[in-house]
């Protein structure tokens, strides 16, 4: 009997802090849009406004560090043209470190893999996307780099 108990409170208590989804279980449309933007990174001109229309509204806000850097797909097609003319490679490392969506919002905690003028760098993003009608109508992301991100104790720099 106390057995059971015990298995119904566990399972219980997995069911409670379980995130309502997780991004490694079906790609989400986050995640579609990360795997396309590694690949697209590599190929000059593939940042176009129509190309970004598979994964975000045309309407679509992108707020990094707290500043508004694109509103719309031409803007997200200027923005990210010009990052892919002036630094080498970037690559988003998939999985994310961490990624669960609630209601219409997708989390992430992924690292950014960049190569430019010899040099690597290691770069941690967080934060959200918010979903409307299958397509990204918002991201809002903070950046950090390994230093920063170590001196929070975060996940994958702890140890190092």
């Amino acid at each position: 009997m106390m057995k059971r108990l015990l298995s119904f409170a566990f399972i219980s208590m997995l069911l409670c802090v379980a995130p309502a989804s997780s991004a490694q279980d079906s790609p989400n449309v986050m995640v579609q849009m990360f795997n396309w933007w590694n690949a697209a990174y590599k190929v000059e001109g593939a940042f176009t406004p129509e190309a970004f229309s598979q994964f975000y509204t045309k309407d679509a806000v992108m707020i990094i560090d707290g500043s508004v850097r694109a509103t719309g797909l031409d803007e997200f097609s200027r923005n990210f043209n010009k990052i892919q003319k002036s630094v080498e490679s970037v690559t988003i490392q998939m999985p994310p470190i961490e990624s669960f969506s609630q209601g219409d919002r997708i989390f992430t905690y992924h690292k950014e893999l960049v190569h430019d003028q010899g040099q690597d760098s290691v770069g941690y993003v967080m934060g959200y996307v918010v979903v409307s009608d299958g397509k990204i109508s918002e991201i809002n992301f903070v950046n950090m780099d390994e230093d920063a991100a170590r001196e929070l104790n975060l996940r994958e720099t702890a140890g190092k």
